[in-house]
């Protein structure tokens, strides 16, 4: 729990794993918009360079268990989402690929879990 920054009373019951979870998806989806992650780059039609994209389901007002972020019992947290991996027509743009992977995810994942 110290790691992800969650408080401990996040994890001592399942109603509380559950808001845990619910506010993580919530400031994935934030921060990924804050940051212009959740944008879909396209130029140039067919053969045009297209994706890029960090994606998460969109939280509805409702406080629920869903599958987007899961916390565990001893504090584990699985977080789901989509990247659109960048390409030109058929064929992936590697190094642009690289820079979402590694730096974009990377800013991304240390923003939402205060790392």
């Amino acid at each position: 729990a110290q790691r992800t920054g969650l408080p401990v009373m996040a994890l001592a019951s399942r109603e509380a794993r559950v808001a845990a979870a619910d506010w993580l998806c919530r400031r994935f989806v934030q921060t990924a918009r804050r940051a212009g992650d959740d944008l879909r780059t396209e130029t140039g039609g067919w053969g045009g360079q297209k994706g890029g994209e960090i994606t998460m389901t969109w939280p509805s007002q409702f406080v629920l268990e869903r599958n987007a972020v899961i916390v565990q019992e001893y504090g584990q947290i699985e977080v789901r989402f989509t990247i659109a991996l960048p390409a030109s027509g058929r064929s992936i743009e590697g190094h642009w690929a690289a820079n979402i992977i590694c730096k974009r995810l990377a800013t991304l994942l240390a923003d939402v879990f205060f790392l």
